[in-house]
């Protein structure tokens, strides 16, 4: 089943944007993870300040089934089932995508209530 990276996004409580091409990313510090890969798989792509940290992280992401697409110096990509949890967990921590909190329908009317409530000793 192909997946898009919009629904990817929305299922992992992840942020997308569009990258200078106009294709659809979910962006973190060290990395993204983009689709455009045949097989519903979807691709993760990884830069590191050096060689060894990438060699351990591909090291890391071979362990549970991805598989590497493009293997460089300092960076590469790895195609992963975005149906399958783990690889989507180590996806995210290996490019270190945060995702999106999801706030408490307390934390909802508590935030409604500040925002209605009319400041006092405004200059």
């Amino acid at each position: 089943m192909m997946i898009s990276i919009q629904e990817f996004a929305e299922k992992n409580r992840l942020k997308y944007r569009l990258d200078g091409c106009g294709d659809r990313i979910v962006f973190g510090r060290c990395g993204h993870i983009g689709d455009g890969y045949k097989d519903g798989k979807l691709g993760v792509f990884v830069s590191l300040p050096t060689r060894r940290r990438w060699n351990f992280v591909r090291r890391k992401l071979l362990a549970p089934g991805f598989v590497i697409r493009q293997d460089a110096d300092t960076e590469g990509v790895a195609l992963f089932d975005p149906e399958d949890k783990k690889q989507v967990r180590l996806a995210q921590s290996v490019a270190r995508i945060k995702t999106r909190r999801k706030p408490t329908p307390e934390q909802v009317a508590q935030l409604a209530r500040m925002r209605s409530t009319p400041r006092s000793g405004a200059l």
